[in-house]
């Protein structure tokens, strides 16, 4: 196999606590995700205890399909931008028109 050393690609690999999050919130939200990992379901059941009404209801009603890659595509978008609570209350603090534009950017 041959690899052309000189193509124009630019990889950008990032990995931190942001990261972990979003695996954490993958495996939650995908309950085939149980079976792939060391977690089972009763792991889940036990985040879900920690987490507030409002927010486990809004996990539950989420799809990995559809918006877990918007979620993860925003987050990626805002990694280089701080921690954990940044990116959340960068999210929180934009309107969707807000993030759709910067996304294009």
């Amino acid at each position: 196999m041959c690899y052309d050393v000189n193509a124009p690609y630019n990889v950008h690999v990032a990995y931190g606590p942001v990261f972990e999050l979003l695996s954490s919130l993958h495996t939650f939200i995908c309950r085939k995700a149980y079976k792939k990992t060391d977690l089972s379901s009763e792991w889940a059941e036990q985040v879900r205890g920690t987490l507030s009404p409002g927010l486990s209801g809004l996990l539950e009603t989420m799809e990995i399909n559809a918006d877990w890659k918007v979620i993860y595509g925003l987050v990626c978008m805002l990694t280089d931008q701080g921690g954990i609570d940044e990116v959340v209350d960068r999210l929180e603090s934009q309107t969707a028109q807000e993030l759709n534009d910067q996304a294009l950017a």
